[in-house]
């Protein structure tokens, strides 16, 4: 699984920018690729190398959250268990019951051997206040591109979590709206681009006035 990491360029994911050892304030990262070209494995081995690494002889994550869509919480149990041969107790939330999703909730919360919570976004949502007072470290979002805007409920939910380390999968290229693109990196590094009145200002609406006029070079070299 090192070797594989490696071989994708996550080193530098992992030393950089989940570890904290960047140039500006946020631990997080969008991982975009295909489907089918391993985004799920690599997640799983960053997810296992920060449970076991770290410094001063503590892991860089305690526990972690995998948000997924509903119909992905057995596979990404599934791939967690094929992958890691067992040595990674997870909790997997697949439950439609009300009590018996509370339940798993504080299952996870009590069992210090549990170290992955995995849910699907509407579940996540509807009970995120059951972590309340768990050491949640790092979240993983699989289809993160259903978090377009930073004022759903589940990214509002994502950001209310004391985990800064936060990981973002999509096999789908954000569409050609800079909007779009600041929710999701705002997601995975709150306040790296300024507020979204900010980030209009500076970026989005200069590029955007780039399509429809003919601007001087100094305009389009800023």
């Amino acid at each position: 699984i090192r070797d594989f990491c490696l071989s994708r360029g996550l080193g530098d994911v992992y030393k950089r920018r989940l570890k904290g050892l960047r140039d500006f304030e946020g631990n997080g990262c969008i991982l975009a690729d295909d489907m089918g070209l391993g985004k799920t494995l690599q997640s799983i081995t960053i997810l296992w190398t920060l449970l076991n690494q770290g410094f001063d002889e503590k892991p860089s994550v305690r526990k972690a959250v995998v948000v997924c869509p509903a119909s992905l919480v057995k596979n990404w149990a599934s791939e967690i268990d094929k992958w890691l041969q067992g040595k990674c107790k997870c909790t997997p939330i697949a439950e439609r019951d009300r009590e018996k999703v509370i339940s798993a909730f504080a299952g996870f919360k009590y069992d210090i051997s549990s170290k992955i919570l995995i849910a699907s976004y509407e579940t996540f949502r509807m009970h995120v206040d059951q972590l309340d007072g768990v050491p949640i470290d790092l979240v993983i979002c699989d289809e993160a591109h259903r978090l377009k805007n930073d004022k759903t409920k589940t990214a509002m939910a994502i950001n209310n979590l004391p985990a800064k380390k936060r990981l973002l999968l999509s096999g789908t290229p954000i569409q050609n709206d800079l909007v779009e693109f600041y929710s999701l990196v705002s997601l995975a590094n709150p306040q790296v681009l300024g507020d979204v009145s900010q980030f209009r200002k500076t970026y989005a609406n200069p590029i955007f006035c780039l399509l429809y006029t003919s601007p001087s070079p100094r305009d389009r070299q800023k």
